[in-house]
């Protein structure tokens, strides 16, 4: 399987880890505060039985949404192939850093 993205250096990949990280964190911001008015809600006897108390913080698909996918090509030379958005499958195999076998 060939891992296909676009070809980035350190600067850039760091940049878009920490756009991702902001958006996870905003997403569960919101679900907190979600959960926090639902909560409310529940105290003040008028909390709909058929809603959950606590919404999850972030769900499997904004997850997934604001994950990066990025592989190291060449630690000295700084090159990083991000299959985050141009990927393809390969981008969902599973490695290791330092092999098993």
């Amino acid at each position: 399987l060939e891992y296909r993205g676009e070809v980035i250096r350190r600067p850039v990949a760091d940049r878009r880890e920490e756009q991702a990280k902001q958006v996870i964190m905003e997403k569960a911001a919101a679900a907190a505060a979600a959960a926090n008015a639902s909560s409310a809600g529940a105290s003040a006897g008028m909390f709909d039985r058929t809603t959950p108390p606590h919404p999850p913080v972030v769900s499997a698909g904004e997850l997934a949404e604001a994950s990066t996918y990025m592989f190291t090509v060449d630690p000295s030379s700084g090159l990083i192939v991000d299959a985050t958005k141009k990927g393809n499958i390969a981008r969902f195999v599973n490695h290791c850093c330092e092999p098993n076998c």
